[in-house]
Protein backbone atom coordinates (compact mmCIF):
# COMPACT_ATOMS: atom_id res chain seq x y z
CA UNK A 1 0.00 0.00 0.00
CA UNK A 2 1.25 3.43 -1.13
CA UNK A 3 -0.50 7.13 -0.53
CA UNK A 4 -0.98 9.89 -3.45
CA UNK A 5 1.80 12.51 -3.58
CA UNK A 6 0.83 14.18 -6.59
CA UNK A 7 -2.22 14.38 -8.76
CA UNK A 8 -1.35 15.41 -12.55
CA UNK A 9 -4.06 16.41 -15.29
CA UNK A 10 -2.99 16.56 -18.89
CA UNK A 11 -4.50 16.05 -22.05
CA UNK A 12 -3.41 12.47 -22.02
CA UNK A 13 -4.90 11.68 -19.45
CA UNK A 14 -4.97 11.68 -14.93
CA UNK A 15 -1.51 10.64 -14.06
CA UNK A 16 -1.85 9.68 -10.16
CA UNK A 17 2.13 10.26 -8.62
CA UNK A 18 2.63 7.28 -4.82
CA UNK A 19 4.87 7.03 -2.23
CA UNK A 20 7.59 4.23 -2.79
CA UNK A 21 6.36 0.43 -2.45
CA UNK A 22 8.09 -2.71 -2.00
CA UNK A 23 5.75 -4.89 -3.41
CA UNK A 24 5.56 -5.95 -6.70
CA UNK A 25 2.31 -3.78 -8.12
CA UNK A 26 3.32 -4.94 -12.02
CA UNK A 27 1.08 -7.42 -11.50
CA UNK A 28 -2.10 -5.72 -10.23
CA UNK A 29 -5.57 -5.97 -11.94
CA UNK A 30 -7.54 -3.59 -9.66
CA UNK A 31 -6.16 -0.15 -8.07
CA UNK A 32 -7.91 0.51 -5.06
CA UNK A 33 -8.11 4.45 -4.26
CA UNK A 34 -9.21 5.46 -0.48
CA UNK A 35 -10.98 8.45 0.95
CA UNK A 36 -11.27 7.37 4.78
CA UNK A 37 -13.18 4.31 4.61
CA UNK A 38 -14.74 4.24 1.34
CA UNK A 39 -12.99 2.49 -1.05
CA UNK A 40 -13.02 2.90 -5.00
CA UNK A 41 -11.50 0.03 -7.26
CA UNK A 42 -10.34 1.21 -11.09
CA UNK A 43 -10.05 -1.34 -13.60
CA UNK A 44 -8.48 0.63 -16.32
CA UNK A 45 -5.20 2.34 -15.49
CA UNK A 46 -2.03 1.85 -17.29
CA UNK A 47 1.29 1.34 -14.70
CA UNK A 48 5.10 2.76 -14.56
CA UNK A 49 7.84 0.17 -15.13
CA UNK A 50 8.69 -1.07 -11.53
CA UNK A 51 12.05 -0.69 -12.16
CA UNK A 52 14.37 2.36 -11.02
CA UNK A 53 18.33 3.19 -12.17
CA UNK A 54 21.13 3.40 -10.23
CA UNK A 55 18.92 2.68 -6.86
CA UNK A 56 18.26 -0.49 -5.22
CA UNK A 57 15.05 1.78 -3.04
CA UNK A 58 11.55 0.66 -3.98
CA UNK A 59 9.96 2.27 -6.86
CA UNK A 60 7.49 4.98 -6.59
CA UNK A 61 4.26 3.85 -9.28
CA UNK A 62 3.07 6.14 -11.35
CA UNK A 63 -0.62 5.20 -12.36
CA UNK A 64 -2.51 6.40 -15.75
CA UNK A 65 -5.98 6.67 -14.95
CA UNK A 66 -8.12 5.17 -18.18
CA UNK A 67 -11.41 6.06 -16.61
CA UNK A 68 -12.88 9.14 -14.10
CA UNK A 69 -12.66 8.80 -10.46
CA UNK A 70 -14.34 10.87 -8.28
CA UNK A 71 -12.52 13.90 -7.27
CA UNK A 72 -12.68 13.24 -3.52
CA UNK A 73 -10.55 9.93 -4.07
CA UNK A 74 -7.87 12.44 -5.65
CA UNK A 75 -6.32 13.94 -2.48
CA UNK A 76 -2.66 14.19 -1.46
CA UNK A 77 -2.57 11.66 1.24
CA UNK A 78 -5.07 9.32 0.22
CA UNK A 79 -4.15 5.53 0.48
CA UNK A 80 -3.75 3.08 -2.58
CA UNK A 81 -3.78 -0.04 -3.13
CA UNK A 82 -2.74 -2.64 -5.48
CA UNK A 83 -4.69 -5.49 -6.11
CA UNK A 84 -3.12 -8.74 -8.35
CA UNK A 85 -5.25 -11.24 -9.54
Amino acid sequence: MCRISEIVKMAEGTFICCTSVASDFMDATTVNFFDNAEKLAVKRFILSKRTQCFSENPVAPVIKLEEDVPQNFLQRGNRVEFVCG
